[in-house]
């Protein structure tokens, strides 16, 4: 969670970040005063080649049907970024 995000547009919120296997990045209320997101982009770009990868050719059992961001976001308040790993 971090605290006192500016959404442009929508105002100051304490925000967690949630990510998919299918390459989304969402930004939710942590105080559950905003039911929707507050922010989601997708990185998939077929055109380029930008996808997640088939649980089947990474012979995953564990993550199906694909495998795109799977780990925990990384939040670093001082560079005011959020890191994650495809």
């Amino acid at each position: 969670m971090l605290p006192g995000v500016n959404i442009p547009g929508q105002g100051v919120y304490n925000v967690v970040f949630v990510v998919t296997e299918h390459d989304s990045v969402y930004a939710f209320d942590a105080d559950g005063i905003a039911t929707t997101p507050l922010w989601h982009v997708n990185f998939t770009n077929p055109t380029f080649g930008i996808t997640p990868a088939s649980a089947d050719d990474l012979q995953c059992a564990a993550i199906a049907p694909e495998v795109g961001i799977t780990g925990t976001p990384v939040i670093d308040p001082l560079a005011a970024r959020c890191t994650w790993l495809q």
